[in-house]
């Protein structure tokens, strides 16, 4: 039950008001493989449906 909870109250704050899945870091994955990201160094790019802006 506490663990329901404490999901449920997480969820609420991920702007995609969902879990996320593997395939949802696809996206980035294919950039940072691309020539578009041949300048990005030592970056971190979250993928986490906004869960740091909360």
């Amino acid at each position: 039950m506490v663990a329901a909870l404490a999901a449920a109250s997480i969820a609420r704050c991920i702007s995609a008001g969902r879990w996320g899945a593997p395939s949802d870091t696809g996206g980035a994955a294919v950039f940072l493989a691309s020539q578009a990201a041949r300048y990005v160094h030592g970056a971190v790019i979250p993928v986490d449906a906004g869960w740091q802006a909360c």
